[in-house]
């Protein structure tokens, strides 16, 4: 039936889902406890995401914004309304069940592509912080030579690597996380989901899945994903270089968990490697690459000397003249303010008409931005910075990839740079001042007259910030214990505030409308000869 559902069309998509639900009902009132609260949107957009991996080979559609926006706009209608009733009612049974029913609890239902994924983890503690010493402990160990263990021999260390690449996960929170490792998010169906929303996102307000304009003239020929995951971005960049008419690019992704499907099966040309980055040197000769692409990594490696190998290690792999390319997102949101937007130059022109099509801004050094006005926000903003300070995360990476690069000068020259702006609702001064990303000439918060001042936007547009939105809440989902750690709140008072903060955000007339916004970018340099 997963299958079906992932290599079907849309027509029958519906009756399966409905099919399924019941399954789901009828084996929960049999296994399953009622869930304290509700957990997420899973039940209509785990269906489409499941499809979604393999539909990009399959289908062979252009990947154009119109297209990417339209499959946006349909995850975010079917998952909308069912998030905001299951957050807010609290009695949304079927919600609760199928969200269990998501995370493997219910035998035999699991998909099929996710099989790797859903074997039976390790059940430990629910401490959040043993994992985060251990991985420091590792990466100084790495850095250094030293050894937080002087009888560990180097046999017992490659005993110790084989053995979380044979069983890298463990259960705890309820969740299934990547074990001996600091990553502070799980790896289970709704976390991936949230990060092939992520991928959707960026591909619909950048225009395609690659953003260096050399790339789009010049297809290259071995393209390298580090942290692949769901291998979401190979699928949809493998769509994209087969709209412009190179079929046999070679994809290859790296990772230390197994959560990618077989892609050759889908027509790509494809091969994962298993790996634990932290071990260097990876297992690829130098030069094997000429476009590298590290997405959504900001939790993967600790600041210092440990992103340093890493870069280290991306360089290497890549050919002179290749792109290296990194995407990221804020994990702490800002408020954009009002402003003129900047007649764009020669070289933003497409930027800004994108930027106006979806409804989004493009960020430039003279942005005016504020905190967050929204208090459930500005809660959500300091436990998250406080959290991942702890750990040397960045809470905030757009604002240090471009200095990454910069300091690269011997390896890396030609730095690009695109960010954007993706408020989580409709803005109160959008619907004073004209359409959505565009004004009486063009502004994003013009004086528009006449036509110009609807107030409604377009289905893409909408369909783009509620999912920005959905998104959002559910990294906070997903870093629950985390935020919970350094809140103090206990298990009854978490799920109030998040019951408070669903009905908040999900209320149009209230929630993120003074300038809330996901920040999302995009960085690309080419590769020099340092001789």
């Amino acid at each position: 039936m997963a299958e079906a559902i992932m290599l079907g069309g849309w027509g029958g998509s519906s009756s399966i889902v409905a099919q399924e639900r019941l399954i789901i009902q009828q084996r929960v009132q049999q296994r399953l406890r009622e869930k304290q609260r509700a957990r997420g949107f899973e039940a209509e957009q785990s269906d489409w995401l499941e499809q979604s991996v393999y539909r990009t080979a399959t289908k062979g559609s252009t990947d154009t914004s119109a297209s990417v926006t339209s499959e946006v706009s349909r995850a975010s209608t079917e998952s909308a309304t069912s998030y905001y009733f299951s957050s807010n009612s609290g009695q949304n049974h079927t919600h609760d069940n199928t969200s269990a029913w998501r995370r493997g609890d219910v035998a035999g239902q699991v998909p099929a592509f996710q099989s790797d994924m859903m074997q039976t983890p390790r059940t430990v503690s629910n401490n959040t912080t043993a994992p985060a010493n251990a991985m420091m402990n590792s990466i100084s160990s790495a850095s250094t030579g030293s050894s937080t263990q002087p009888s560990l021999q180097p046999q017992t260390q490659q005993d110790s690597n084989a053995d979380l690449l044979r069983d890298p996960y463990e259960l705890r929170h309820g969740r299934r996380y990547l074990r001996e490792l600091a990553y502070p998010l799980p790896v289970d169906l709704p976390e991936i989901q949230r990060q092939n929303l992520r991928t959707l996102l960026g591909c619909a307000v950048f225009g395609r899945a690659v953003c260096a304009p050399k790339v789009t003239k010049k297809v290259p020929t071995k393209v390298l994903e580090v942290g692949c995951g769901s291998a979401y971005w190979s699928a949809r960049c493998h769509e994209y270089f087969t709209s412009l008419g190179h079929h046999s690019v070679s994809f290859t992704g790296l990772d230390v968990a197994p959560l990618a499907p077989d892609l050759k099966k889908q027509g790509v040309n494809w091969t994962f490697v298993q790996h634990d980055i932290r071990r260097n040197p990876w297992p690829f000769d130098d030069e094997s690459f000429d476009f590298i692409m590290l997405k959504d990594l900001s939790l993967v490696v600790p600041l210092g000397s440990a992103y340093q190998h890493f870069l280290d290690q991306c360089i290497r792999l890549l050919q002179v003249g290749g792109t290296l390319e990194m995407w990221e997102s804020d994990h702490v949101l800002r408020s954009l303010l009002p402003h003129p937007a900047p007649p764009p130059n020669v070289k933003q022109r497409s930027d800004h008409e994108m930027a106006v099509q979806t409804g989004t801004f493009l960020i430039g050094p003279g942005t005016p931005f504020a905190p967050a006005q929204n208090k459930y926000l500005t809660h959500a903003n300091t436990w998250i910075s406080e959290a991942l300070d702890r750990r040397k995360l960045p809470p905030m990476p757009c604002a240090r990839v471009a200095n990454i690069m910069y300091q690269e000068p011997e390896s890396l020259s030609e730095v690009g740079i695109r960010r954007v702006a993706i408020p989580l609702g409709e803005l109160r001064w959008e619907r004073d001042r004209g359409k959505p990303g565009q004004g009486e000439e063009g502004s994003p918060n013009g004086t528009g007259k006449g036509k110009e001042r609807e107030r409604n936007m377009s289905p893409d547009q909408v369909a783009l910030r509620q999912t920005a939105l959905l998104s959002v809440v559910q990294m906070i989902e997903s870093l629950e214990p985390l935020l919970k750690e350094v809140s103090g709140k206990n298990s009854e008072e978490w799920g109030h505030w998040w019951a408070s903060m669903m009905a908040d955000l999900m209320d149009p007339t209230r929630g993120a409308i003074s300038g809330e916004c996901l920040e999302m970018g995009a960085w690309w340099a080419t590769k020099i000869d340092e001789e």
